[in-house]
């Protein structure tokens, strides 16, 4: 079972262009980025299914130099890849490029829009930088939201 649309790769690449990943590609490659999938396994298969001809490693490094990732400090033990980016290509010549998302495509995921609606979508990178009643109050109104009295 895939999270994530297939291909990760782009279909009919530009002429300069040796490999090319989607957004769903980027995103899958960061979903590896676990401890779990690499005490069972599964990164290097991923990598070379998806990724052929480089090696989880260069994957990483190529697309962290090209700031694919977003740095978002409440994400901790996983990668987000950066709302800019539509597209990561390694190019022939062994430089990469990052093609943008239209400003129109930063909208929010139906996953989003759903919590959003519900009143369940509160962002906690404020949380991180907060005293501790600002924490318990943030605290307080994420329960309210869930079990309203």
């Amino acid at each position: 079972m895939s999270f994530f649309s297939e291909p990760y790769s782009i279909v009919n690449p530009p002429a300069d262009v040796a490999h090319g990943f989607t957004r769903d590609g980027l995103r899958a490659l960061a979903h590896h980025v676990h401890p779990m999938a690499f005490i069972r396994g599964a990164v290097e298969p991923f990598v070379r299914k998806h990724w052929p001809g480089l090696t989880f490693e260069q994957a990483m490094s190529l697309t962290s130099a090209a700031g694919v990732w977003a740095n978002r400090r409440h994400r901790v033990a996983r990668l987000e890849l950066a709302d800019h980016v539509e597209e990561f290509h390694i190019l022939l010549d062994g430089t990469t490029r990052v093609v943008e998302r239209a400003e129109s495509d930063h909208a929010t995921t139906p996953n989003q829009q759903v919590a959003r609606e519900a009143g369940l979508l509160v962002d906690m990178t404020s949380y991180y930088d907060a005293t501790p009643e600002q924490q318990r109050e943030i605290l307080r109104q994420l329960l309210g939201r869930i079990a309203p009295r």
